[in-house]
């Protein structure tokens, strides 16, 4: 008897030396929970998606639905989301942050249009934090317009808008910061 509980804490102590530990099954199968966190954001998301249906730009590197950045340069990613519904200005990008632990939803810009294009995300002023590139099909013909935003003071400013038939940010001075290259189509082919 006393062989057998000498080897039963044996076995007891090289389980939970190793890691192992004695759980429940159903422990073992659970799906995984979302944190505090992102149970707040996604509530907040809800809130103003009300009515609304999700966007995702149709080209370009960034096509999710939902995309971080770090717009006003604090050091912690924006959550900007893309929507659209059937008002006026049907396009909706929704922008998010994290103020004193909880996140709130600091900006909406609505746009005309009937689908957002691409979107870039680059630092064209050398301040901290990236600008906001959106290009946007305003009608099922070839017409397009790019925007740029930048975040100030937790708010979207418009810097610029233009039509356009391709644009690209790219560095063309070589001095670290881009520059948007917009391409128009003339009057004729």
């Amino acid at each position: 008897m006393r062989k057998f509980i000498m080897m039963a804490a044996l076995i007891a102590a090289i389980l939970t030396l190793s890691g192992c530990s004695m759980t429940r099954m159903d422990e073992l199968y659970c799906l995984p929970k979302r944190s505090e966190e992102q149970t707040d954001l996604q509530a907040v998301m809800d809130e103003a998606m009300a009515g609304k249906e999700y966007s995702a730009p149709v080209s370009g590197d960034n096509r999710q639905t939902v995309q971080t950045a770090d717009l006003n340069g604090d050091g912690k990613n924006e959550y900007i989301l893309f929507a659209k519904d059937t008002s006026e200005n049907p396009l909706h990008i929704f922008i998010f942050s994290q103020v004193r632990n909880e996140y709130r939803l600091i900006d909406t810009i609505q746009t005309s249009g009937s689908a957002f294009d691409q979107v870039e995300y680059v630092q064209m002023d050398g301040n901290p934090g990236y600008e906001l590139v959106v290009g946007h099909q305003v009608s099922d013909q070839v017409l397009r317009t790019v925007s740029v935003y930048s975040i100030i003071n937790q708010e979207a400013q418009q810097m610029m808008t233009s039509g356009y038939s391709k644009f690209l940010c790219t560095d063309l001075t070589q001095n670290g910061l881009k520059e948007l290259f917009i391409l128009r189509s003339g009057e004729s082919d």
